[in-house]
């Protein structure tokens, strides 16, 4: 069961329209790497997430490879959900299998769009928590 939730960047309170991965950025005279940008924005929704629970399920990071998941104990589900991943504007959400690691293939998942980051830090992580609970209740995970 993976699907993407496409997300574009944006830093419309410094005036900057779109971010671009990779690329050097002009913030008030200060250059600085979009990527450090985003990384550190993407570690504060994650810390916000992390005080949540959805359905029962609660979020964790793997730190060594940086992917996002949401777990519960006794359920034989994981949920990937990696706002940022590899550097892409998406959120891929994944049902994988706890004991095997496996992904639990769907081929009737659709793409589900969310508002861009708004660096707005309240409605982000909203944004975040709505589209995993609305994951979970699609595939009816416990």
């Amino acid at each position: 069961m993976n699907q993407v939730i496409k997300m574009s960047v944006g830093l419309s309170r410094s005036g900057i329209n779109h971010i671009i991965r990779g690329k050097k950025i002009l913030v008030q005279g200060a250059s600085y790497n979009a990527n450090d940008i985003v990384e550190k924005y993407l570690d504060k929704i994650a810390k916000e997430a992390s005080s949540k629970k959805i359905s029962g399920f609660s979020f964790d990071m793997d730190k060594i490879a940086g992917t996002w998941y949401w777990y519960k104990k006794d359920s034989p589900y994981q949920i990937y959900a990696t706002l940022g991943w590899e550097g892409q504007d998406e959120l891929p959400l994944s049902l994988s299998n706890v004991d095997s690691g496996d992904p639990i293939a769907d081929e009737d998942d659709k793409t589900c769009k969310v508002s861009a980051l708004t660096f707005d830090l309240k409605k982000d992580v909203s944004v975040y928590l709505k589209a995993v609970a609305k994951f979970i209740k699609k595939h009816g995970v416990k």
